[in-house]
């Protein structure tokens, strides 16, 4: 995996409360997705952060969350969520008293209260979603984009990286 930190920016609204933009960074290393804080809805600034996440184009962002995204965001949240309890946990956010900005990301912000499991068919678990924050969505839009996206691209040039050391050092297969 890539060693270099990958900061984001996700802006959100049209869901409950005021529309806001949460700012993540993300350690490939670790896998840890870090809640860094919620400022009030801000444009996305070149060269101050690497991935920008909106639903609305019209902000031009690296990355537009759809809400069709919606169920496979959920999925991501909660994988990166892990158990907890077992230390498997992926996502973390910074506490309140180190946050100078902003507002800290704090339990209440994240998507569990608003999400209930409505059971499951034969293309996985179905959910139940009410009164949802733009500030838990834009956590959700957050651990897809890790979780469909980013690892996804990792995991693909680690691997061409991998064929390509193998085939350097002559275990190539030809024909």
């Amino acid at each position: 995996m890539s060693d270099g930190i990958l900061t984001m920016q996700v802006n959100m609204s049209g869901y409950k409360g005021r529309a806001c933009s949460l700012v993540a960074i993300y350690n490939p290393e670790t896998r840890m997705l870090v809640l860094a804080r919620f400022n009030p809805r801000r444009a996305f600034v070149d060269g101050r952060i690497q991935v920008s996440i909106s639903p609305d184009a019209k902000e031009n962002p690296t990355v537009l969350f759809k809400e069709s995204s919606l169920t496979d965001a959920i999925q991501s949240y909660f994988t990166m969520v892990g158990d907890a309890t077992a230390g498997d946990s992926r996502l973390t956010a910074i506490s309140a008293e180190k946050v100078k900005k902003g507002d800290p990301v704090t339990p209440a912000d994240m998507p569990d209260s608003s999400i209930e499991r409505d059971g499951m068919d034969a293309t996985g678990w179905k959910y139940r979603v009410q009164e949802i924050t733009n500030k838990s969505m834009a956590i959700l839009a957050a651990c897809h984009y890790i979780e469909t996206s980013y690892e996804a691209a990792q995991n693909a040039a680690d691997f061409a990286e991998s064929l390509f050391d193998q085939l350097a050092k002559g275990y190539g297969v030809t024909i």
